[in-house]
C-alpha cells in the first residue's frame, strides 16, 4: 500500500512539473515560432510586459569586449579602433529585439532606453561605434554610466556625405577613453548654445 501511495505521488509530481513547464513563457528572442509569440501576445494584452528587456536593455564595455543584458555580444578584438563604424552583428541584434517588441505590442509605439555602463578607461571610439550601431536599430536614448560622469541623451546616426547639417544635433568628437567621451557630451549640452538640445553625433577621431 505505501509503494502505491508514493507511486501515486511520483506520477502527480511530474504531472504537475510538466504543467508547470508547460505554462512558462518563452524565451524572449528574435527566432520564434508564431504560436511562441501570440503567447507572448497574449501576456502583453493581460497587461504584463513578459520581455520588459527589449525596451530596457543593459549593455556594458570593458575588457571582455561588448556585454548586452549579461552576455558577452562582440569580443574586445572584434570592436572598432580607429573611427566609429557600424558593428553589423550588435545591429543585426537590436533590429532584432525591435522587431519581437513590435510583434508582441502589436499597433503600440515603440520607445526604449538602454543603460550602458562602460568602464571609463574603455576606447571612445568602440563606444561610439556600439551607440551609433543600436541608434541605428532603432534604440537612441542612452543612459550612460562611466566612471564618476552620468550623461542622458539621444544619440542619432551621422548623416551621408554632402547632406545639410542638422541644427538640432550636438556634434561630439571622438578620441581617447570612454570617461572622456562622457565628459564631452555632458559639457557640450551644458553649453548655452545647445540649451534644449538632447541629440548628439559622434564625428570621427581627430
Amino acid at each position: 500500500m505505501r509503494r502505491i501511495f508514493i507511486l501515486v505521488v511520483a506520477i502527480a509530481c511530474a504531472t504537475g512539473c510538466k504543467r508547470e513547464e508547460k505554462a512558462s513563457m518563452p524565451k524572449c528572442s528574435d527566432d520564434l515560432a508564431r504560436n511562441d509569440v501570440m503567447r507572448l501576445q497574449g501576456a502583453a494584452r493581460s497587461g504584463t510586459d513578459p520581455c520588459p528587456e527589449l525596451t530596457a536593455p543593459k549593455i556594458s564595455l570593458d575588457a571582455r569586449g561588448l556585454s548586452v543584458d549579461g552576455a558577452v555580444k562582440v569580443a574586445a578584438a572584434d570592436l572598432p579602433t580607429s573611427t566609429p563604424q557600424n558593428i553589423a552583428p550588435l545591429f543585426q541584434s537590436f533590429v532584432g529585439k525591435r522587431r519581437l517588441w513590435k510583434q508582441i505590442h502589436l499597433g503600440e509605439k515603440f520607445s526604449a532606453k538602454v543603460d550602458f555602463e562602460a568602464a571609463p578607461d574603455a576606447s571612445a571610439v568602440a563606444g561610439a561605434s556600439v551607440m551609433r550601431s543600436i541608434a541605428w536599430a532603432g534604440y537612441e536614448t542612452m543612459h550612460l554610466v562611466a566612471g564618476d560622469v552620468t550623461v542622458d541623451f539621444e544619440c542619432v546616426t551621422p548623416k551621408p556625405p554632402g547632406a545639410p547639417p542638422d541644427a538640432d544635433v550636438v556634434r561630439v568628437r571622438t578620441s581617447g577613453t570612454m570617461h572622456d567621451l562622457a565628459n564631452e557630451v555632458k559639457a557640450e549640452l551644458a553649453k548655452p548654445a545647445a540649451h534644449g538640445k538632447w541629440q548628439i553625433s559622434f564625428d570621427r577621431s581627430s
